[in-house]
């Protein structure tokens, strides 16, 4: 009995350390970055603490690497940025139809990059887009401070990015290298478990591993894991190569679940092919879930005497088969199920390697297999067209609203329908993302009042009880930045608390700036959602039947 409660708190203590201790981490994380850059800001005599404070919610990640990584594409995103609108500002003083020109081309070339690139590296280009606004919009009335002013921004995003980066790495630093280990393992058990279960391939509308999903996240935890000083070259090299293993393996299996899903309606070819499968799904039955080095070995040898067995079980469904469409099917799908046992054979080889990484001559061995591995995605042109115009689309109907209307406020409508167009280009349920952002839009509104015209001239008499009382919101915005779902609603709040609160070394209260700064910024995030609606809308059954056109055409190729 003692045993058991042992064991029952073990597994708790491990749940607890898993899930909440990881949540706890990242809002002290977040929270101690925050603060920190606030006073550096406010020790500098910087203008907008704010712009410093923003800038460690949007880096701050789990990984520590992963930190370091979005980091450093910001910085060099906010370089260019910064430098370009300088140059714009210098040659289009006068002239807003000119800047806005070669802003949108600017927007246009950015997006279009960033929309091709992944992980953090589009990240980089999307800032260096909307830095513009940034740094351009506040100062449109008079441009001679355009440089300081500049500078001043570039110098709270500094300070922002180290301060996030120093928190990350100092307290409760969880590194990526130790993660991937677990991952992979994972990867193994789950592919193992997958292959057991016949269902895998015969049953159509049974949920599977998503592998789409397990090859990205891997892949861009590897390249992150690249600003890590703990992780060695020749892991890296191990990481890449296991991770092209697992993605030939899983398109093959996609490819051979296509097959079958043609062809369910012919019991021959249903029956033969389950006959075939079994004899490999018995095999990693009797296998069990064994993970050590001479057990994957012995893996090995049990699949190439398994291929045996299959080979002779084909000859004979082949002489029992006798309609010629049938069986041209079935040899279709035996040519992709022997690519299937090759590459399980060479993901089991390379997981061994990832286990020994000891010898040398195997590790040199490896490095030169993977550096001709490169992971790449397909882009679509006329995907990218689509971005593009809705990019450029947004910030005319913007800029026109602003320059036609004359509102002085009108420049913080700019920056939000910049910065979402940009930053939500790439995700797929634009509509979620547009109502989480709404949501965390009124959410930030009533507490940014709240804040201004109470808590702050009752409660704020220095630095301290600045912190003291802006600590509970820097712990609500790390709560709800910490998963991708309450993600979109904290930058929404975010959006509006940081630009409208008074987080300022002088204190000012002008309520009708305030408000003004409040509407702006429901104002640009609803042009915003509009060019997705209507965009998207206008392209969505185009795009799905283009989307299966290409599908097609990527199985017959695989089949071939």
């Amino acid at each position: 009995m003692q045993t058991l409660n042992k064991g029952i708190l073990k597994e708790a203590f491990f749940q607890w350390k898993m899930n909440d201790f990881l949540l706890i981490k990242f809002i002290i994380q977040g929270t101690l970055a925050a603060l920190l850059a606030l006073y550096l800001c406010m020790y500098f005599n910087l203008n907008m603490p704010q712009t410093s404070v923003f800038t460690v919610f949007l880096v701050m990640q789990v990984y520590s690497g992963m930190v370091y990584s979005k980091a450093f594409y910001r910085l060099i995103g906010s370089i260019i940025g910064t430098i370009v609108a300088i140059i714009l500002a210098s040659l289009f003083a006068q002239d807003r139809i000119s800047f806005t020109l070669f802003f949108a081309f600017w927007i246009g070339i950015c997006g279009s990059i960033g929309y091709m690139s992944r992980n953090f590296m589009s990240y980089g280009f999307v800032l260096s887009a909307y830095t513009i606004a940034l740094v351009v919009m506040p100062t449109v009335r008079d441009f001679s401070n355009i440089f300081l002013f500049g500078i001043d921004r570039l110098s709270e995003v500094i300070i922002g990015l180290l301060c996030s980066s120093l928190v990350s790495d100092v307290f409760f630093p969880r590194k990526i290298s130790f993660s991937l280990i677990q991952i992979e393992n994972q990867k193994y058990k789950s592919l193992l478990n997958l292959l057991k279960n016949s269902d895998t391939l015969f049953e159509l509308k049974k949920n599977n591993i998503d592998f789409n999903s397990t090859i990205l996240g891997t892949n861009s935890l590897k390249i992150n894991a690249q600003f890590e000083t703990g992780m060695n070259r020749n892991k890296k090299f191990l990481y890449r190569r296991l991770n092209s293993k697992y993605m030939h393996l899983s398109t093959t299996l996609y490819s051979i679940k296509k097959i079958i899903h043609f062809n369910k309606d012919k019991k021959i070819f249903i029956n033969s092919t389950k006959e075939v499968y079994d004899i490999l799904k018995d095999s990693l039955i009797k296998f069990g879930q064994k993970q050590t080095n001479e057990d994957i070995k012995e893996l090995i040898q049990i699949i190439k005497s398994t291929k045996k067995q299959i080979q002779n079980k084909v000859k004979e469904k082949k002489i029992l088969i006798n309609e010629k469409e049938c069986l041209d099917d079935f040899e279709s799908f035996v040519k992709l199920f022997f690519k299937l046992l090759n590459e399980l054979l060479s993901y089991l080889n390379a997981h061994i390697s990832f286990i020994e990484n000891k010898k040398r001559r195997k590790i040199t061995q490896h490095r030169k297999i993977s550096t001709r591995l490169k992971f790449s995605t397909y882009d679509d042109k006329m995907f990218l067209s689509i971005v593009t115009f809705r990019n450029i689309a947004t910030l005319f109907i913007v800029m026109s609203f602003w320059i036609l209307s004359g509102w002085n406020l009108g420049i913080f409508s700019v920056i939000p329908a910049v910065a979402v167009t940009l930053l939500l280009s790439t995700i797929p349920n634009t509509h979620l993302a547009i109502k989480g952002l709404y949501m965390g839009l009124v959410l930030g509104t009533i507490i940014t009042l709240f804040y201004n015209f109470y808590v702050i001239p009752k409660y704020v008499n220095d630095y301290i009880t600045l912190c003291l009382v802006l600590t509970p919101i820097f712990i609500f915005i790390s709560y709800l930045l910490y998963t991708p779902k309450r993600g979109i609603i904290g930058l929404g709040f975010i959006a509006v608390f940081i630009n409208a609160c008074l987080i300022n070394s002088s204190y000012n209260m002008i309520f009708e700036n305030t408000l003004d700064i409040v509407i702006a910024t429901f104002l640009g995030l609803f042009i915003a959602s509009i060019a997705f609606t209507i965009i998207k809308a206008g392209s969505s059954i185009w795009v799905e039947k283009r989307v299966k056109k290409l599908k097609q055409i990527f199985i017959y190729c695989l089949s071939q």
